[in-house]
């Protein structure tokens, strides 16, 4: 889901999280936090940081004006 919201491969946000890319882990963030023994606030933080390097390291394609 949070792949799919915020356009970034789910591979990227797995690795951010140390977690295999197969088999898709569909776990709520809490629960994974949970799992790794970390607070749910580092994991996020984990999440935006690998959002944000993938968006700066990936052009988003230009709009055409209408």
């Amino acid at each position: 889901y949070v792949a799919r919201s915020y356009r970034v491969p789910s591979e990227t946000l797995y690795a951010a999280l140390g977690l295999p890319a197969q088999p898709v882990d569909r776990r709520p963030i809490l629960m994974i936090a949970r799992a790794q023994g970390r607070p749910l606030a580092a994991v996020v933080a984990d999440l935006e940081r690998a959002i944000a390097q993938f968006r700066q390291l990936t052009p988003t394609p230009s709009r055409a004006a209408p």
